[in-house]
């Protein structure tokens, strides 16, 4: 093969942060692979409510997929609009990451709160926290990892690249 014919290929490109649907593919790339990490931490978390309520912890196979698989979902739909609105927050990547996964943590708590009478047996205060950090640690997880997707040629003096650190 002729190497002065052939085209680089860098495999960041698609990653731009400065066109929309770049900010959107890392986002679905970074949400996935922290939706998987989250939903193995989610079954953990179960298996300590059911600790707590003096249940048996049971693993299943299934069980784990399901709650894997919906961690990977929700991962990618939620990294996807982490993705399209990132850009327009100033702030370095991984802080942005921290403040949206606050966010859903707070949603996640006013859930709970509201759907009381569903998880009537646990208590309260380990609830909350327990599926409080989940919310964050993905957040903190997809900001690193939508850093790591990132152009090399947008860490040297783009403006957007700028807020990365």
């Amino acid at each position: 093969m002729n190497t002065e014919s052939s085209v680089p290929f860098n495999w960041r490109s698609p990653f731009d942060l400065n066109h929309p649907a770049g900010g959107m593919l890392s986002g679905l790339v970074a949400g996935l692979i922290a939706g998987i990490v989250i939903g193995i931490a989610a079954r953990l978390v179960m298996r300590i409510f059911a600790l707590t309520l003096g249940g048996t912890p049971i693993f299943t196979i299934e069980g784990t997929l399901v709650i894997i698989r919906a961690g990977a979902t929700f991962g990618i739909l939620i990294g996807m609009i982490f993705g399209f609105f990132q850009p327009f927050f100033s702030g370095s990547i991984i802080k942005k990451g921290l403040k949206y996964g606050l966010f859903w943590s707070a949603v996640m708590a006013v859930m709970q709160v509201a759907n009381r009478e569903a998880i009537e047996e646990a208590p309260l205060m380990l609830v909350l926290p327990l599926s409080a950090i989940l919310p964050i640690l993905y957040g903190i997880i997809l900001g690193w990892l939508t850093a790591k997707l990132i152009p090399k040629e947008q860490m040297n003096g783009n403006a957007l690249a700028q807020t990365l650190t």
